[in-house]
Formats: C-alpha cells, sequence, structure tokens
C-alpha cells in the first residue's frame, strides 16, 4: 500500500484491538494461552516475517523470542470475561533499500483469528501504528491470514473500510493478501 506523509485514517483504530507490550505478549506464551489459540490454526509452526526468517515452533522458547522479535503484537480478548484470545496479530516493518523502493517500508502482517471484523480492526491498528512512525514513507502491506476468514470479502472490506480511508496525494493504495489453510489435527490424518 503506498503511503504518503499525509497519512491518516479517517476513523480511529479499533476500541476491542488491544497493543501489547512486551510483557503482557510475554505473559501470554508464559501462561500457555498464545500455544492454546495458535494451535486452533496451526499444528506445530507459525509462519515467520518474509523470507528473512523461518518458522517458528510453538514452543514458549520460540514463541518468546517471535514476541520481542515482531515489531507490534496486538490481541483482541474474548467478550465473556475469561481473558481468552480471540484474534492475534503480528507485524513487522522493513524500510527497503532496493532501487524501486528506496525508503517504503514493507509491513507483513499475520494475523490469527475466524472474525471478518476482528481482521479489518487489526489491520486498521496495524496500519495505524505504522503511519504513525513512518512519516512520509510509501508503504506496502502484506497481510496474511487463515482461510476460516472469507478472503473475497476481506480483500472488499479492508479496501473499503481502510485502505479507502487514507488520505493520499500521489497514488492509490495497493494490499497484498495471503490466505492459509488451518492446520488439520495430527488426531485427523
Amino acid at each position: 500500500m503506498a503511503v504518503d506523509k499525509t497519512t491518516t485514517f479517517n476513523s480511529p483504530p479499533s476500541v476491542t484491538v488491544k497493543s501489547l507490550s512486551t510483557s503482557e505478549s510475554l505473559e501470554l506464551v508464559s501462561s500457555g494461552t498464545c500455544q492454546r489459540f495458535l494451535r486452533r490454526f496451526t499444528a506445530e509452526y507459525v509462519a515467520s516475517f518474509s523470507r528473512y526468517w523461518g518458522p517458528v515452533r510453538l514452543s514458549a522458547e520460540d514463541l518468546t523470542n517471535k514476541m520481542k522479535r515482531s515489531g507490534k503484537v496486538m490481541a483482541t480478548f474474548d467478550k465473556d470475561g475469561r481473558r481468552g484470545i480471540s484474534g492475534l496479530s503480528f507485524a513487522d516493518a522493513l524500510l527497503q533499500k532496493t532501487k524501486l523502493q528506496s525508503g517504503a517500508v514493507k509491513v507483513e502482517v499475520l494475523y490469527f483469528g475466524d472474525s471478518l471484523d476482528d481482521l479489518v480492526d487489526h489491520t486498521r491498528a496495524q496500519m495505524s501504528h505504522v503511519a504513525a512512525i513512518s512519516p512520509g514513507r510509501r508503504i506496502t502491506l502484506v497481510l496474511h491470514f487463515p482461510l476460516s476468514v472469507d478472503r473475497e470479502a476481506a480483500a472488499a472490506t479492508i479496501s473499503r473500510d481502510v485502505i479507502k480511508r487514507i488520505k493520499h496525494a500521489e497514488a492509490w493504495p495497493t494490499i497484498h493478501l495471503s490466505s492459509t489453510r488451518p492446520a488439520v489435527p495430527a488426531a485427523r490424518l
């Protein structure tokens, strides 16, 4: 998504998506909550950002390192008060130094959850964060999410509710979507 120095969003990030501090992220791992939630979407590994990092095992040690490396971790908690996770996203931003992309910021967001509305809220919150820390830079967003969220509906809704709400002067924003299948538990193989 191309974003210029006048980047603003017409609507604030969702109040349901919570930006987690490093200590809150690590508490989710140490309590086992993070692993239990992620196992709904993957059997053994969590994809990692771009091709620079290998996949991350669903072990406390590897997830702790992922939480520390991620530029921003956000979560949505169940509304029933049990503090269980209903959505989780990891984001990392890389400053591009290639001839064509010099100065642009590539943002990869990994979202885990089943709700289209939650995916949109996480995308909006992650983009608001990146736009705030990268003023004046073009931003390319790469969004990964499970197939349990309809890809066509996600593309249309994110385009309408997030991307088109970005004020831009030079070019229309673009977004790259990637859907992945949820894991099949070993007992079902």
